[in-house]
């Protein structure tokens, strides 16, 4: 717990640093100064947009509105705050797991942007051309340092994913509140009950008549 506790917060120090610079990058326009295609969100406490000025000129008024759009939902719903959290969680699996559990996460994340996007008035299509496109041009572009892990950008995740998602015909329900507790009750469940069992089967194993 010391170890994931340390990590954590040389993580979120590291974030809040790299943000602190990048907000000194803005424009009076709220566009990130840099030739370099970028499109992301970041901050804890007070999250941001950053679009660069280098990407808004590459993109008309409907994909700019539609990447806005995106990037507004993560702020909204302080995703780069959830997934600080959901890494000190996660940090308790063992490796492969964790990470595999960060990006099924991350994916939820962007797929929920991208349908905040979509319930604003974007078509589906044009957001997953615009997906299409920015990946494109952002695809020999990685953001360095252990910060970006608490970034969400715009065309940073399972981008074939997302255009299936967005493109499919599947009808997308919200989710059932009162059954997701409950399915967490009974795995909260299994998992005391399998202590115990556990506890019992190592007891019966070690002793000696």
């Amino acid at each position: 717990c010391l170890a994931i506790a340390m990590s954590t917060y040389r993580r979120a120090a590291d974030h809040v640093r790299a943000y602190r610079l990048l907000t000194l990058a803005l424009n009076d326009d709220c566009l990130l100064e840099s030739r370099e295609p970028q499109a992301f969100s970041a901050g804890l406490w007070a999250p941001h947009v950053f679009i660069s000025t280098g990407l808004m000129a590459q993109l008309d008024a409907r994909e700019l509105q539609v990447v806005r759009q995106h990037e507004q939902a993560h702020v909204e719903r302080r995703d780069s705050l959830k997934k600080l959290g959901f890494s000190v969680l996660s940090s308790f699996f063992p490796a492969g797991v964790a990470m595999a559990l960060r990006r099924a996460m991350s994916l939820c994340m962007e797929q929920c942007a991208d349908e905040r996007a979509v319930a604003q008035g974007a078509d589906r299509v044009d957001v997953a051309k615009t997906l299409l496109k920015v990946t494109r041009l952002m695809r020999d572009r990685e953001m360095p340092g252990n910060s970006g892990a608490l970034q969400c950008g715009f065309a940073a995740c399972a981008v074939e994913t997302r255009v299936h998602y967005l493109l499919s015909g599947a009808s997308r329900r919200d989710p059932s509140y009162v059954l997701m507790v409950a399915l967490f009750g009974v795995i909260a469940l299994m998992c005391l009950v399998s202590v115990d069992v556990l506890h019992h089967g190592v007891e019966a194993l070690l002793s000696h008549p």
